[in-house]
């Protein structure tokens, strides 16, 4: 983005104030996402963002790479604490049993059994009618049958 822009000048301002007088803003919930994600080199120094293993080295070309980067680095690291929440939620046994990977599943995207659908994903969410979810709503619970 050209230095000239409003947008720029903002976001040059914010991440000063955040960085040099610690002030809590945007630019601080974005410190942390890329902290999280590990572009921190990227935070640092944006300058980066140009050196990208490719001849082309377009704007077209720069966004494109760097877009494919940013969707594989966040898509694993919120797939890795997708999958260190569900193991540590016991309820959760079944859906791991059917569930491997944080991905859409086909059958979310099929239009022929609306209300096959509708039950699939209420067994698979833990919402369904059965006595294992029911017993859990009584005062006090009832004990779980292996």
């Amino acid at each position: 983005m050209e230095e000239s822009r409003l947008v720029k000048k903002v976001y040059i301002q914010s991440k000063k104030e955040y960085i040099f007088r610690h002030k809590v803003n945007w630019c601080k919930n974005m410190h942390k996402i890329v902290q999280k994600y590990g572009f921190e080199e990227l935070w640092r120094d944006e300058d980066l963002v140009w050196n990208i293993p490719r001849e082309d080295k377009s704007k077209e070309a720069v966004k494109k790479y760097w877009g494919n980067i940013s969707f594989e680095k966040v898509g694993k690291g919120e797939e890795h604490d997708w999958k260190k929440e569900v193991y540590s939620k016991p309820k959760l046994r079944t859906y791991r049993t059917f569930k491997s990977a944080l991905e859409l599943e086909p059958y979310l995207k099929s239009e022929e059994n609306p209300v096959g659908t509708k039950l699939l994903t209420a067994l698979r969410s833990g919402t369904n009618k059965l006595r294992i979810e029911t017993g859990r709503w009584k005062k006090p619970p009832e004990p779980e049958i292996e």
